[in-house]
């Protein structure tokens, strides 16, 4: 389960989410923690009732990472 901060495109030219994990499985890591997600990789998405009060800590809605910004959370 991840909280969407930013939808793009990153620098290798792929549609990228940049989201905050908060619980699930993850092999590379334990959460919660930031992670991107390749749009093209995601096989089960669903989006849930729940809902979460503000951008998480470390958020940074200008990510020079991305190059091209589709959405994003607006900072508080």
């Amino acid at each position: 389960m991840v909280e969407p901060h930013i939808l793009g495109r990153d620098s290798a030219g792929h549609d990228v989410l940049s989201a905050y994990l908060v619980r699930g499985y993850s092999e590379s890591r334990k959460q919660p923690y930031w992670r991107f997600y390749l749009l093209s990789d995601l096989k089960l998405l669903t989006m849930l009732d729940e809902t979460f009060a503000r951008p998480r800590k470390g958020y940074n809605p200008k990510d020079p990472r991305m190059l091209k910004v589709y959405c994003r959370l607006e900072r508080e």
